[in-house]
């Protein structure tokens, strides 16, 4: 059997991932690629925001969104960078299961957190 070569590995990142285990970079340590993270906010959400609060109540927590969004994304590329990886970030609202499946075509494999855009899950760390 041949095993299909990974050059780019895409990982999706949100407000319920909370940081990526060693046990995953042990992983993705197998293969020589490029990893790519995205943090999405879903704009499902932002909408179902603005209706139920007010103006300022959503940009407040689009705001917080963002900034631990952000801090997510640096911590995790920093952490992949320990273990010399290359990492990209890369941070946007839009359809999280859309986006994703979108940006999957331009990656060779994706990597998603149990935890990833449900958050019932008792485990946050990004998945093997």
């Amino acid at each position: 059997m041949l095993v299909p070569e990974v050059r780019s590995i895409l990982v999706p990142l949100d407000l319920f991932v909370h940081d990526i285990t060693e046990e995953a970079i042990d992983v993705l340590s197998a293969y020589d690629a490029a990893i790519s993270l995205a943090n999405i906010t879903d704009v499902e959400v932002i909408e179902l925001l603005k209706q139920a609060l007010d103006r300022e109540s959503t940009e407040e927590f689009r705001v917080k969104k963002e900034e631990y969004g952000q801090k997510l994304l640096e911590r995790t590329a920093a952490k992949l960078e320990e273990h010399s990886f290359s990492a990209q970030t890369r941070m946007f609202v839009g359809h999280k299961g859309d986006d994703v499946a979108r940006m999957a075509k331009n990656h060779d494999m994706v990597a998603l957190c149990r935890r990833y855009a449900d958050g019932e899950s008792t485990d946050a760390s990004v998945s093997p």
